[in-house]
């Protein structure tokens, strides 16, 4: 989880993270920093997490991610034992 509160835009939930280091931020932080290329050497230029300078995936930047709460409570196990 990247901390450095300079990088991060806004408040908001951190639910995403930069693909592939996993550095995790809000939404609105990686649409931000997967569209600035930065310099990388003397002739290039791409975007890289703001956190641990990584490039990141040129197809998919950054990945969404869905955290579940209650996995196994009552209702599931009951559920699949009447399976």
């Amino acid at each position: 989880m990247g901390m450095e509160p300079s990088f991060h835009l806004d408040p908001g939930v951190l639910d995403h993270a930069f693909n592939p280091c996993g550095h995790m931020a809000s939404k609105q932080t990686v649409l931000y920093w997967s569209r600035i290329p930065l310099p990388q050497g003397t002739c290039r230029y791409d975007p890289v997490c703001p956190f641990c300078y990584q490039l990141l995936a040129t197809e998919r930047p950054f990945v969404r991610l869905i955290f579940q709460d209650n996995c196994f409570d009552d209702d599931t196990i009951r559920f699949s034992n009447e399976a």
